[in-house]
């Protein structure tokens, strides 16, 4: 009776202390790409900080954060147009899970740490970028190339820019004997899900540059060099939007089968200070 007393204790403060937490990562989201990008205008022009927040928060909670980013993201983006606070709300998510999986807590060697982190910035930087153009192109708000492009430069300088503030971060985190939800996946699941993710990029920048070429050309010229079946093909293809939609549907179950069949990483719920 007493071993179910206290881990019915141990379930409430573990849940009112993710509640707790994700509430605050929505508020850094919120306040880093509102007011601290507002007023580092001058710093870092139109770039974005996202990458830097998610690198932060998932040191300092793991992947529990992306709860939290993903519902900042919906707020912040979604008061100007509810399309991109979806678009960006998915990204936030699935970048977040994926900076999860791959960011080793601790490291004895400062070299390697950063090593590391540098890693885990380019991917959670490419997996931002990747799934943003994908929902940016489904919602119609740009081309994925364009999106691609566009969240790249935003965010990829910002980022390896802020590794320094990610280790003071940490540091503190050590400091402070604060404890994270750990999910690291296996280095063969982390070089899987980076190549997974390149693919995704690279196959979704090409075939959208390819359809966004091909439907600037008016249609005569395309049935007149293709051929009148080839061309009205082409022609029903349009922007080639249900491929990108397919192949974006293809990654991200490619990335769930994967993880699921070389195990999914142990999370921790017993993390609770003070609580046995």
């Amino acid at each position: 009776m007493e071993d179910l007393h206290l881990r019915s204790r141990r379930e409430t403060l573990l849940h009112r202390r993710r509640l707790v937490l994700t509430l605050a990562v929505i508020a850094v989201v919120v306040i880093a790409e509102t007011l601290l990008r507002w007023l580092l205008i001058g710093v870092v022009g139109r770039g974005s900080l996202l990458g830097v927040v998610v690198l932060s928060v998932v040191v300092l909670e793991g992947i529990d954060a992306r709860w939290g980013v993903a519902a900042g993201l919906l707020v912040t983006a979604g008061v100007y147009r509810w399309e991109s606070g979806v678009a960006l709300a998915f990204a936030g998510f699935i970048a977040t899970t994926v900076c999860g999986w791959v960011w080793r807590s601790s490291t004895s060697d400062a070299r390697d740490w950063f090593r590391h982190a540098t890693e885990a910035a380019l991917l959670t930087t490419l997996t931002l970028a990747t799934a943003r153009a994908f929902y940016g192109d489904i919602f119609g708000i740009a081309p994925f190339y364009v999106g691609f492009a566009q969240s790249v430069q935003l965010l990829l300088p910002i980022t390896l820019a802020g590794i320094p503030l990610v280790w003071l971060v940490a540091g503190q985190r050590d400091r402070l004997s604060w404890e994270r939800a750990e999910t690291e996946l296996s280095p063969r699941g982390k070089r899987l899900v980076a190549i997974i993710v390149t693919l995704w990029a690279v196959t979704g920048y090409g075939v959208s540059f390819v359809f966004q070429a091909i439907e600037s050309v008016p249609p005569f010229v395309v049935i007149q060099n293709a051929g009148p079946t080839a061309g009205e093909v082409v022609l029903m293809l349009g922007t080639g939007k249900f491929v990108i939609v397919l192949l974006g549907m293809i990654a991200q179950l490619a990335i769930v089968a994967l993880v699921r069949d070389i195990g999914w990483p142990e999370f921790r719920t017993d993390y609770i200070t003070g609580i046995k």
